[in-house]
């Protein structure tokens, strides 16, 4: 599954589980009328809306055939440790939101989740990630060897 559809997939059931959950401190309905349940869903629609046009920009310049010579390489693992990290942000978010119930499976957010948190250790993991993007920004090769020192 994609990081786009954890994401879209995370904040669907979240939508539709806040404006079902409901509290003896909300006496307006659901939990949706709740300002920090608000607050946190702009958080995640934030997060959906900032990284699908960066990820589609990418994609267009490698599908056309953009020339970005030497930089593909931290143009790609860039993209994918931001995708990777608004996934993680979505789905700690999500979880807060669901609550106790969020870490049964039945919930379908605790697979979500685990999901989003293993796209962070997954190659490249965010210290290889750093490593690449700034040598390739500072013109350094990052094959050369020793790595460090």
């Amino acid at each position: 599954m994609s990081t786009t559809a954890w994401r879209g997939e995370l904040l669907d059931r979240t939508v539709e589980s806040v404006k079902k959950k409901t509290s003896l401190g909300i006496s307006r309905g659901s939990m949706a009328y709740h300002p920090e349940v608000q607050h946190s869903v702009a958080q995640m629609v934030m997060e959906v809306e900032a990284i699908g046009p960066y990820l589609d920009r990418l994609a267009e310049d490698w599908t056309s055939g953009v020339d970005h010579g030497m930089a593909w390489p931290l143009k790609i693992v860039a993209a994918k440790h931001r995708a990777v990290e608004s996934t993680w942000k979505v789905a700690d978010i999500a979880l807060e939101l669901a609550g106790g119930f969020g870490i049964f499976a039945a919930s379908g957010t605790e697979r979500l989740l685990r999901d989003a948190r293993l796209g962070r250790i997954h190659p490249a993991n965010p210290a290889l990630t750093h490593e690449i993007v700034g040598k390739l920004t500072l013109g350094i090769n990052p094959d050369e060897q020793p790595r460090w020192g």
